[in-house]
């Protein structure tokens, strides 16, 4: 239910990547063309890098932050190098070096703290400026402009960054509006608006199979909190969550509906399969014995639902069954 909101910004830096290899591929194919073989090389070099980046970054092997620092500081140093082989030569700077300067000071500006990429930044465009402004060929109109471009990559950068962060904060308040903190699990209002979406959903087929909506009861639940105290009842409940969480198919839907109870959609489901699940899940239960926990069991109530039956409806039969398999002794489900 909750979202992970590095994920955009992960996403951004990967897409940086993939357009740098692509830059870089293209003055590969150039430099050989023209017979260029040492910057060609460079570039094959800035490619395999850039791939390790990508391919760290998608298995998790490296965090966002970590690969933005790798990955500003090699740009810097690659331009550099070709900083560096251009004072061999009289020539006006060529127009890819201010290009790549760009780029460094965008990914800096949206990656890294303000100080070091502004230190970063400045650092480098003296660098630029000096090796530029000793060419034989200077283009103080190129340079000025590239100047100008600078500052402006630097707001989009920081301005990107700053919407970003806003986006995860706001993110963050909507998912902690939709989690249940003590259990970490989905909470009630999480719940009522899948719901809500499963009963606006057109059935996808002439004879589409139902949901099973089972809500789940720890017994004698009071007797935990009266005897062991209130701080081993919500070990308790995080427990039994966290086995309920372990037995629940990817596709299904878990909350901590209220208490000590919990409610559990199972999506296009038939009872049979619903059965076998929820025995399974208070087997579960059952035979768990928790480290400094008292053992307990959970009572279960089954609901066939297929729209138009309205979500309530269903719910409450699956609250009466609850109570009927309570009666009967706990420890045990109804349908």
């Amino acid at each position: 239910m909750t979202r992970s909101a590095p994920h955009t910004t992960e996403s951004a830096l990967a897409t940086m990547f993939v357009l740098t290899i692509l830059y870089q591929a293209y003055f590969v194919w150039l430099d050989f063309r023209i017979d260029k073989p040492i910057n060609a090389w460079l570039n094959v070099g800035g490619i395999v890098f850039m791939s390790g980046l990508l391919i760290s970054l998608r298995l998790r092997r490296l965090r966002m932050s970590r690969a933005a620092y790798y990955t500003v500081p090699f740009v810097a140093f690659w331009q550099a190098v070709f900083l560096l082989m251009g004072l061999a030569t009289p020539a006006a700077t060529p127009i890819t070096t201010y290009t790549t300067h760009v780029i460094t000071v965008l990914i800096a500006f949206a990656f890294m703290p303000l100080r070091l990429a502004g230190v970063l930044t400045a650092v480098y465009w003296a660098a630029l400026a000096a090796v530029t402004l000793t060419r034989s060929a200077v283009d103080l109109s190129t340079f000025g402009d590239v100047a100008y471009i600078t500052l402006l990559a630097g707001f989009l950068g920081t301005h990107g960054r700053q919407l970003y962060e806003e986006r995860r904060r706001a993110e963050t308040l909507e998912d902690l509006a939709h989690l249940d903190v003590l259990t970490e699990l989905p909470n009630r209002r999480a719940m009522l608006r899948v719901l809500r979406a499963r009963e606006g959903a057109a059935p996808g087929a002439e004879d589409p199979k139902p949901d099973i909506l089972v809500l789940l009861d720890i017994d004698h639940f009071k007797a935990v909190n009266d005897g062991h105290g209130h701080e081993t009842g919500d070990a308790v409940l995080r427990h039994v969550a966290g086995l309920l969480r372990a037995g629940t198919r990817h596709r299904d839907v878990l909350c901590r509906w209220g208490g000590e109870e919990y409610l559990l959609l199972l999506v296009e489901t038939s009872l049979d399969e619903a059965t076998f699940i929820v025995e399974r899940l208070l087997a579960d239960v059952r035979h768990a014995r928790p480290m400094g926990l008292p053992p307990v069991t959970l009572s279960a109530g089954l609901s066939v639902w297929l729209p138009p039956q309205t979500a309530e409806a269903a719910i409450a039969h699956a609250d009466a069954r609850l109570y009927e398999a309570k009666r009967a002794g706990r420890d045990r489900w109804a349908a």
